[in-house]
């Protein structure tokens, strides 16, 4: 992985303190029955308002010469048009510069992802950081499952395993948390998690 990239996005993110926290294979392999590998790095980012998180994951972004993309919260428009759910900063020197995608508060499980994890430890190039908790990056990863996320199609396969490991292993989930946030939000279960998942969710399995 590109270090010197990566620390330089850490070091900017520890000055908002309480306002981020690792999301992505980084914090799954916390949970995970088995590990997975993956150059991208995820960071839930929330500094208040999803304006307010946009504009300093791009500014970051920029300052390290990534080009930025987005994807959007399908069906959700803005006053000024889609309301950008994720901001994708990609570098054309891959070998130095990783993918970073920074997800915002306008996805409904960051907030909560954000304020609740950062009492989980989660291990990056030697320094400790807020994780997303478990139950909070399930909600995350069935509601890109649930395609209410632009760009899932790039995405399913490793969100299907993530998960699938997930519920392997023997990682403690507050359930009543998840059916809660999963009533909450209306989420169903994506139909390819069948025969993976605890038997609580198996009325929300989309059919």
């Amino acid at each position: 992985m590109a270090v010197e990239a990566l620390k330089t996005v850490l070091e900017k993110l520890s000055a908002f303190k309480e306002g981020y926290a690792i999301y992505g294979a980084n914090a799954a392999n916390l949970y995970r029955d088995t590990p997975r590998t993956d150059s991208r790095v995820n960071i839930a980012l929330a500094l208040g308002s999803a304006k307010k998180s946009k504009k300093e994951s791009e500014a970051i972004l920029n300052e390290l010469g990534y080009s930025i993309r987005h994807e959007w919260l399908e069906g959700l428009q803005s006053r000024t048009g889609k309301t950008v759910g994720i901001v994708i900063g990609e570098h054309p020197d891959t070998e130095r510069h990783p993918a970073i995608q920074f997800h915002l508060p306008s996805l409904p499980w960051v907030s909560k992802g954000v304020r609740r994890g950062q009492s989980i430890e989660c291990q990056l190039l030697g320094s400790m950081h807020p994780g997303v908790p478990v139950e909070d990056l399930i909600i995350g990863r069935l509601h890109s499952l649930s395609g209410r996320i632009s760009g899932i199609e790039s995405r399913i396969e490793d969100e299907i395993d993530e998960l699938s490991s997930i519920f392997r292993s023997d990682t403690v989930i507050d359930l009543p948390y998840v059916l809660g946030e999963l009533n909450m939000l209306e989420l169903k279960v994506h139909p390819r998690l069948a025969g993976h998942i605890p038997p609580e969710l198996e009325k929300y399995l989309d059919h």
